[in-house]
């Protein structure tokens, strides 16, 4: 009898991981933004995109678009994407950094080189809401460069940093 509960344990275990959403990832492309040079990263296919003009919106649940809680609740990210010729990582880092000093106390910025490339990061959290920032700078070449700004719920940040440097790491020329 403990033998067939066993199994039928295993089974239902099996069939939960098999039912579970796999996080697949999808190529997005810019062939034309103001003078940046054509480039394409990925970003978790469950997102909801909003590209403009230099700026590319990444939201986890698609009516974050609409409406930003002022605190945002475990699993929520938002996340933004802009370009950049004239900065390096660090500057950029900080230069955004520098404007959101007054909601956000910031971590001393990082650098370091990842696959190669010059990449610069901070860390922050909002002294109201404890929300957590990320911003990540990197170097994709030829003068060019990306900044990822993310902002996430209290106590995420190290759930969500695997996925927002994959997500720099795939930052490439075309």
């Amino acid at each position: 009898m403990k033998n067939i509960r066993f199994i039928c344990f295993v089974f239902v275990i099996c069939l939960l991981a098999a039912c579970a959403p796999k996080n697949e990832w999808v190529t997005y492309s810019v062939d034309y933004d103001a003078g940046i040079l054509p480039y394409s990263f990925e970003y978790p296919s469950s997102w909801t995109m909003d590209a403009g003009n230099n700026f590319i919106g990444f939201v986890s649940e698609a009516r974050l678009l609409k409406k930003v809680p002022e605190k945002l609740e475990p699993g929520q990210i938002i996340v933004g994407l802009s370009m950049n010729i004239n900065m390096s990582p660090e500057e950029m880092v900080l230069f955004r950094s520098n404007w959101l000093e007054e909601i956000i106390k910031f971590d001393e910025p990082v650098s370091l080189l990842v696959d190669g490339r010059p990449v610069a990061y901070q860390e922050g959290v909002n002294f109201e809401t404890k929300d957590e920032t990320l911003l990540i700078a990197v170097d994709i070449g030829q003068n060019t460069r990306g900044l990822l700004s993310a902002r996430m719920a209290e106590g995420e940040l190290e759930i969500w940093r695997e996925t927002l440097m994959r997500m720099v790491k795939s930052l490439k020329l075309k």
